[in-house]
């Protein structure tokens, strides 16, 4: 979303001081010259510790016009193109445990999942059920099960279904929990059966998949009092929920009591209207601070540090990369790199790694393009 990063405790250790050091290493444009710009909608990135043989992780984006692009995650090669759906893809998402799988759902109602390995020109696995639009796709971290969000009906109907992964079959449907779209599932990546998520009603719900009836499943509902556009869990026990709102508020609580740990309802006016909207939580550390990226129309991003005292710290900016608004982003661990997509139909590469901008002064909390990035046309 916003989805499940992979993080490391020794990774964290100096995160702040890492953030103000990556660098734009490449970028890859979907479409150079489109008639309509092709919007980049989502990403996700191969665990790399699965990566069979190589050290070089995909990543999948969706765009506007229903397809999915697989890249090498090393240098943004394009490697193969899915046409994927019919309709708009609302979510992309690798398999936890068979790093060849990626599922991806749609307004077309349906859920697909593809091999990676083969010629892609057909699911090899497709869930349905539903009669509503999905908006929102995530997997457990036993690929034993799937879970979506539909929109709302004419009569605020609105549906969270489970699917079983491996039967491809449904099985359960929540109903009551929510009165409008529900625009984000996130499974616990250490929980297999916990499941939060977000709507545009302002409410986000976490979930006991063990039980057996809805009214037992669900044990918190937390309030943003906006309508929510991300929700997940924080690094680096996951036992605190996340959500930002299309109003740019980032709220925080703790998931077993609901608890509420932070939240802040006024960044753009605390940075002085230096950032027009949140694109998304990146991760936190031990202690009370969380990451955020925040971005201009024009393209310009911030990754920014809130802390529970209330402060808002500028760890780094990110320019030279899109010239629209950034829609989603993933972090990868693993190589201490950032993928951020946008509507200039532009997905970009930042990454700390030494050397990605030679012959250039070192700036604290300034980012620097790497000379000879490359822009890439893949088809």
């Amino acid at each position: 979303m916003v989805d499940h990063f992979i993080f490391y405790m020794d990774r964290f250790t100096e995160m702040d001081s890492m953030m103000g050091k990556l660098n734009l290493c490449e970028k890859s444009a979907i479409s150079l010259t489109p008639v309509e710009k092709e919007y980049i909608l989502h990403l996700d990135i191969q665990q790399s510790s699965q990566a069979t043989g190589s050290d070089n992780p995909l990543l999948a984006s969706s765009s506007s016009n229903y397809s999915i692009r697989l890249f090498s995650m090393s240098n943004m090669a394009t490697l193969k193109q899915i046409n994927a759906h019919d309709n708009v893809i609302s979510g992309i998402k690798f398999s936890q445990t068979e790093n060849h799988l990626l599922f991806s759902s749609s307004w077309d109602k349906s859920i697909r999942c593809w091999d990676t390995r083969t010629d892609t020109k057909k699911p090899v696995q497709e869930f349905s059920g539903s009669d509503k639009n999905l908006l929102c796709l995530d997997i457990n971290s036993s690929d034993s099960k799937l879970a979506a969000g539909t929109e709302a009906s004419d009569i605020n109907e609105v549906d969270l279904f489970i699917w079983d992964r491996r039967k491809s079959s449904v099985l359960v449907k929540y109903t009551d929990s929510h009165q409008d779209d529900i625009t984000q599932v996130s499974f616990n990546p250490q929980k297999e059966n916990i499941l939060a998520s977000g709507s545009t009603d302002g409410l986000v719900c976490e979930f006991d998949l063990t039980q057996p009836t809805e009214d037992e499943a669900l044990f918190l509902t937390l309030n943003s009092r906006s309508s929510v556009a991300y929700v997940g869990w924080c690094e680096p026990k996951y036992n605190h929920i996340y959500c930002t709102t299309h109003i740019d508020t980032f709220h925080v609580w703790e998931a077993e009591e609901g608890d509420a740990i932070f939240q802040v309802t006024d960044l753009k006016e605390k940075l002085n209207d230096k950032i027009e909207y949140i694109v998304n939580y990146i991760g936190s550390t031990d202690s009370d601070d969380w990451l955020i990226l925040g971005g201009t129309h024009k393209g310009d991003l911030s990754i920014l540090q809130l802390s529970s005292k209330d402060e808002v710290k500028t760890l780094s900016t990110l320019t030279g990369g899109h010239k629209a608004t950034v829609r989603c982003l993933m972090w990868d661990a693993h190589s201490n790199s950032l993928v951020t997509g946008g509507e200039d139909s532009m997905m970009c590469l930042w990454s700390n790694k030494p050397g990605s901008a030679p012959n250039e002064p070192k700036i604290a909390n300034k980012l620097k393009m790497k000379k000879g990035t490359r822009k890439v046309q893949p088809y």
